[in-house]
């Protein structure tokens, strides 16, 4: 679900599949990266979005998003990678 207002609106929770693609390497602004790609669907295979993540299994690529598309035209690319140590601050 997107949320397309501010004000609290009531909702429907609908069944989605989340289904992996396979790895694939993109090229990004932040240069070339092997990703994992995943896929969001409805029961009649409507894409809802679909998601990568970096495969580098370490620090600082572990659990990065690179990449996000939505059927709606909205995407998102890494163009920059910048780990802070959070807990230092």
């Amino acid at each position: 679900m997107i949320q397309n207002s501010t004000k609290r609106v009531p909702f429907a929770l609908r069944r989605l599949r989340l289904t992996y693609v396979g790895l694939e390497r993109l090229d990004l602004p932040v240069g070339q990266v092997e990703a994992h790609h995943l896929l969001l669907t409805d029961e009649i295979g409507e894409i809802h979005s679909g998601s990568w993540f970096a495969a580098e299994g370490s620090a600082p690529w572990m659990h990065v998003m690179v990449q996000e598309l939505h059927p709606d035209g909205v995407s998102c690319r890494l163009a920059a990678l910048e780990r802070t140590a959070y807990w230092e601050r």
